[in-house]
């Protein structure tokens, strides 16, 4: 199975080799890496695997900016507080996925960051 983010299959990743199935239980190897050889393999593999991460990560950080919205309030504006449904007091319901998200309206009294009213 391959993986996106690591450009190889989790298998490959962690043994520095492909998983052998069925199909490739026939072949028999030619030669086995041991020692310095593998060690050397295997640092490069980390140095891929991590290369492909970051790139990976970049790539989801460039599509989440993209959605991203910076709201401003001003003072005395009204806004909703939205809460997780389990964390809500207010309501004692057992049906607690059918409760509002959000509780409110409050008005901002005070400006304490630009993140923080």
């Amino acid at each position: 199975m391959y993986h996106a983010s690591l450009k190889m299959a989790p298998f490959e990743a962690l043994y520095g080799k492909k998983c052998k199935t069925h199909v490739s239980w026939d072949k028999i190897e030619d030669r086995e890496i041991i020692g310095l050889e593998i060690l050397i393999e295997m640092e490069q593999q980390v140095k891929m695997i991590c290369e492909h991460l970051k790139e990976a990560a970049d790539r989801k950080k460039n599509y989440a900016d993209l959605k991203r919205v910076d709201r401003k309030y001003e003072l005395g504006e009204k806004v909703f507080l939205q809460v997780k449904p389990k964390k809500i007091s207010i309501t004692f319901s057992k049906a607690t996925k059918l409760s509002a998200p959000y509780v409110g309206p409050f008005e901002i009294n005070e400006i304490i960051n630009p993140v923080a009213y």
